[in-house]
């Protein structure tokens, strides 16, 4: 009888690492697949199927090969959602105690750029001082103020003087620098939303094998023996609602990770010339991409020829070639 997983109790969190969290895995089987050095679902994704099942028939367990790779292919799943998610969180703030409240804030304003734009920079400085003395058992008072940029001072007898404020853009208007024209702001170039990937293999598959939105991973593996092609479908949104500009470059290309040597590759490119308007439908094909034997992630980027800012992007989380 097959054993039921246990997700968490007494309202507790979920060991994401905890073997139970494996379909057909509980707490017997649990137990006993620890006695083989597998304690985790990181241990099972990269445990021998053959040395699983080699043991079982050994501890007289019954236990069908369809059902171990079951558990192995679960495994590599969570395993992978996990170090996606891990990769993917946000990064954390650290919180400066109350005295340095004021510090930090400062150079998060000083930090923040708006995008387009340069950092702010001074050209004009002033220093303003409202001084006092006693003079033959008198007070007198004066204002004083400096511009740094040039040392040049004046100074005036009276604190609430009207005078400063125009000696004061006197000096900036000598030293204000150009104004420049202001450049043109190119259209934005919208979003590629990609909608759908889709993988062929002329002689091992009758009909291709699709990954979309709902379902992000390929149902089969791929055989290292042929190349496949793969075809990308997007959709373009966020574009001016009368789009007559002429076609424009964009680059859609393929990096695959391999989850063993955590090594990351681009199995190539393609430029296509396209005239997107808005919820236009586009495909790009991608030919003759090839894989050694391996568990992958998949990741598709969309960006303009001549741009670095991805406009849209498609990840599978697994893909297995044998």
């Amino acid at each position: 009888m097959m054993e039921s997983s246990t997700h968490g109790t007494n309202g507790s969190p979920k060991d994401h690492s905890d073997l139970m969290q494996i379909r057909g895995i509980g707490v017997v089987r649990k137990r006993w697949l620890g006695s083989l050095g597998i304690a985790t679902i990181a241990d099972l994704a990269q445990a021998s199927a053959d040395a699983i099942e080699a043991q079982a028939k050994r501890d007289g367990r019954t236990l069908s090969r369809d059902e171990l790779d079951e558990w192995i292919t679960q495994a590599q799943i969570h395993h992978v959602q996990a170090s996606l998610a891990q990769v993917e969180a946000p990064p954390t703030v650290e919180v400066a105690p109350p005295g340095d409240a004021e510090p930090l804030a400062r150079e998060q304003s000083e930090a923040a750029i708006a995008p387009g734009s340069t950092p702010w920079e001074s050209f004009a400085s002033f220093k303003v001082d409202y001084q006092t003395r006693q003079v033959n058992g008198g007070t007198e008072q004066r204002l004083v103020t400096y511009h740094l940029e040039t040392n040049a001072m004046e100074s005036w007898a009276d604190f609430g003087t009207d005078l400063m404020p125009q000696w004061i853009r006197d000096r900036v208007a000598a030293v204000q620098p150009p104004l420049q024209a202001e450049t043109p702001i190119a259209a934005a170039p919208g979003i590629a939303d990609i909608t759908q990937l889709r993988v062929m293999q002329l002689e091992h598959m009758s009909l291709p094998m699709v990954a979309d939105r709902h379902s992000p991973i390929f149902p089969n593996a791929l055989q290292t023996t042929e190349p496949f092609a793969l075809e990308v479908s997007m959709q373009f949104a966020g574009l001016p609602e009368t789009n007559l500009a002429p076609p424009e470059a964009y680059r859609v290309e393929c990096f695959a990770h391999n989850i063993a040597t955590g090594t990351t590759d681009s199995l190539g490119d393609v430029t296509a010339h396209l005239a997107p308007v808005n919820n236009s439908a586009h495909q790009v094909l991608l030919p003759s991409l090839l894989l050694q034997p391996g568990t992958y992630r998949l990741k598709v980027l969309v960006t303009q020829q001549h741009g670095s800012a991805a406009l849209g992007q498609f990840k599978v989380p697994m893909l297995q070639v044998v």
